[in-house]
Order: structure tokens, then sequence, then C-alpha cells
């Protein structure tokens, strides 16, 4: 019996033994397109490399950073205007960056994190990931006048949050001059597109993936690719015709602000305010207008960003103002990621769709890469079968 089962056993590992030589073998024989250089991209990209590291990819992109919408974000983790996207696939998603986010800025040292406010620590320790990739810890605090306002499961992934008390809100109200009816705060984190986007293009590169300027009206220019990966964000309205992208208009102003290391976001209706701390600056919003293309900088929502965040903290008057931008998020009614086959001619296309991603493309990033390498797992397996 137990001769038997050796065999059994040798057997088994003979079978996984090969299937993990024929997964390699595929890999270096398949060439993977990924279109967009964003959060999204980069971060798929990545993650691809990782599970298939001799995989031969290819990212197009019309912009690389430091001119993405990525760059413009201030990258606070809380998942934003996701609309119909499932509570369940938002928690895990976002949960897969937290804890990534969390181990990075771990690395620091006990001692350092002590001595140091949070921002500055990282800022400063140049031995430390999480200043490499523009990661900052810090508490946030999330204000409504919903009615209907639930805490979302996202928060479970956290470590740790509590529910602002009726006197605390209250005070709080009087000073912004707006009936709030739920408070929120628990830890966060903020990272910053503008810096961690170069760190991802360079080891995306330094493993050997190649990055071209060019911009992809339709898939079909991308056939002579074995899988293609959709990260184009906005941009896939018009590459796969998607008709339920629209854009989402964020004008924010970038400030020196260095003894804020606290985040607020205010939803009360009609208007967002938010302020988010990041590395060497402090992002100041904002907006959020629907189905609005206009990129240029608008004076009133200049005007109404500096009053509703100065209410929100008076210190803010002595901030020192950097610049003024604008983006536009990538809004669709769910967030996308799954397998399509398109036709081609007498061929047919594979692509991996992952995007839409609203205004939490940051948050939701390495969790979608790690769902979109788990596809191309799933298709890669189903070629060799």
């Amino acid at each position: 019996m137990e001769l038997n089962g050796v065999r059994i056993q040798c057997a088994v590992l003979k079978q996984n033994l090969a299937i993990f030589y024929d997964k390699k073998s595929i890999s270096m024989s398949k060439k993977l397109a990924i279109v967009g250089a964003g959060a999204i991209g980069l971060t798929t990209a990545l993650a691809i490399q990782r599970k298939f590291p001799n995989i031969d990819i290819t990212i197009f992109t019309k912009e690389v950073s430091p001119h993405t919408t990525s760059d413009v974000a201030a990258g606070l983790w809380g998942p934003v205007y996701l609309r119909d996207t499932p509570d369940d696939k938002i928690a895990y998603w976002s949960q897969e960056t937290y804890e990534q986010l969390l181990t990075w800025w771990k690395q620091g040292g006990k001692k350092e994190i002590i001595l140091h406010a949070f921002r500055r620590f990282f800022a400063n320790n140049s031995n430390c990931k999480a200043r490499k990739y523009g990661v900052c810890l810090m508490p946030s605090v999330m204000l409504t006048d919903k009615s209907d306002f639930k805490l979302p499961k996202w928060l479970d992934s956290t470590l740790g949050y509590y529910i602002l008390p009726k006197d605390e809100l209250a005070k709080i109200s009087n000073r912004i001059d707006v009936k709030l009816t739920a408070g929120v705060s628990f830890i966060s984190f903020s990272w910053e597109g503008g810096l961690f986007l170069r760190t991802l293009q360079k080891q995306f590169t330094e493993n050997g993936g190649k990055i071209v300027i060019q911009a992809v009206k339709k898939l079909q220019e991308l056939k002579d690719f074995d899988v293609i990966i959709n990260c184009a964000g906005l941009g896939a309205g018009e590459i796969v015709g998607d008709q339920e992208m629209i854009p989402i208009r964020g004008q924010v102003r970038k400030v020196e602000a260095p003894w804020i290391y606290e985040s607020c976001v205010l939803d009360v209706k009609p208007k967002v305010a938010y302020i988010i701390p990041n590395t060497h600056q402090l992002t100041l919003g904002g907006t959020a207008n629907y189905d609005v293309h206009d990129t240029t900088i608008s004076e009133t929502d200049k005007i109404n960003i500096v009053r509703d965040c100065n209410q929100l903290d008076r210190s803010l008057k002595s901030a020192k103002t950097l610049r003024d931008v604008v983006g536009l998020r990538p809004g669709r009614s769910q967030v996308r990621v799954d397998i399509e086959t398109v036709p081609h001619g007498d061929k047919e296309l594979t692509v991996i769709h992952n995007y839409g991603h609203g205004g939490a493309g940051i948050t939701l990033s390495l969790g979608c890469a790690e769902e979109a390498s788990n596809l191309l797992q799933k298709i890669l397996t189903k070629s060799k079968l």
C-alpha cells in the first residue's frame, strides 16, 4: 500500500511539475498588449510580470506620467464615484490595495514613526519604500448630510474606525454651516500618483516591459498580440464603443501646508470638499461634474474650493498656493473587469477589460490588477488545454 501511495504521489508531483513548466513556456511564447499607463495599467502590468515573469508585455499609451489622470489625483484610499459597482467587489479590491500600502508603510520602523509626523517621516527617510511610492498614512474623516447613510463595507479593511458622536458632529456642523447626519473617522492612506507612477514605470521597464507612446483608437490595431488588456480609463469609451463611459470632471488646488496631516472629505449636496495630505504638498478639492469634458481651470471652482476647504480647516488661509489642475475621472455604472472575445476578420481577439473605476482608480488598482492577472491565467490555461 505504501509503495502504491508513493507511486501515486510521484505521479501527481510529476503532473504538477509538467503544468508548471508548461505555464512557463506558454508565458515565454505569448505577446501581451496593455492599453493605458495610469495607475490601473501599470499595476496590472506589474501584477502580470510577477505571475508570469517571462511574458512579453508592451504598454501602449497616449501619455505617461506626469501627464496622466492619475497624476492629478491626490490618491486618498477610499472608494468614491463607483455608482452601481457591487459592495463586495469594492471591499475586496480596495482591501488588496490597503494591505499592500500598509506593508510598504510598515517598513520604516517604529522609532521613526513615533518621532516624525506621518508624511514628513516618509518624505525624509530615503530608505523607506513608502517614500518612493508616495505613500502616507493618516487619520481621515468622512462627513455627509445623507439621510440614508450606511457604513460602507470597505471600512472593515482599515486598521480602525469610529463613528463620530452626535455632539462632535454638531460642533462641526455649526462651524461649516451644514447640517451633517453622519461622520466617520478611520485610518487611511494617500498614494500620490505623481510619485508612484514613475516608480512603477521604472520597475516595469527594468523587468523587460516596453512602453510605446501611441494612442490606440481601436483594439483591432493590436491584432498581432495574443491577449489585449484594456486599461484605457475614460478612453475605453471610444476604444470599445462603451456608451456607459462618462467623464467626471475634477478640479483641485495643490498647496503647501506641512502642518496638516489629517485628511477630510465633506460630501454634501450640491458640493464636495476635501483636504488630502501628500508627501510634499496638500490637495484641496474639489468638483464632481458628471458628463463634463472641459479641462480648463474654472475661476468659480477655484473660489469655491478655497472657501469650502477654509471652512473645514481655517489654518489653510496661510497655505501657499502651488497650482490648480483639472482631470477627468473615468465614470461608469460599474467597474468592468472581465474577459471578452472580439471578432476581427477570420480571427478573434482575446481581451481583458479593466476600466471604469470612477474616482477610485488608485484605491482599487492593486485589487483589480490581481483580478486581471487571474483572468489572464485562465486564458493561458485554457489555450494550453
